[in-house]
């Protein structure tokens, strides 16, 4: 497996057939249908829409689980879709400056989001 490194823009990003990577900026993203999409806002603020909730308000350093698709507008930031797995609806953030778990050399992070 190799290292991908992405700038995050507008539009599709990467295509792996079940996984893809999208970015937005300001402009509505339609996130799919039979897919499970992990976002986080990068800058700005956002609306998380779904058909089964209604709209979720984000700002910079929140981050979502959004099963069987919806739309996210406003802000910009990073989609990635997986099809055909349904995941948990979720939503969190903003995310702190250090992270909660503390390793033997003194580093730390913050597990967000499983699968």
């Amino acid at each position: 497996m190799n290292f991908t490194p992405l700038t995050i823009e507008p539009g599709l990003l990467l295509d792996l057939e079940t996984v893809q990577i999208w970015g937005w900026r300001e402009q509505p993203l339609t996130l799919p249908g039979g897919a499970t999409t992990y976002g986080m806002v990068t800058a700005g603020s956002g609306e998380l829409r779904d058909a089964e909730t209604g709209p979720f308000a984000l700002c910079a350093g929140m981050f979502f689980a959004l099963p069987d698709g919806g739309r996210i507008k406003g802000g910009s930031g990073l989609a990635i879709t997986v099809s055909g797995y349904r995941g948990l609806r979720q939503i969190g953030g903003p995310l702190e400056q250090a992270g909660r778990l503390r390793y033997i050399d003194g580093c730390s992070d913050t597990l967000l989001i499983a699968r």
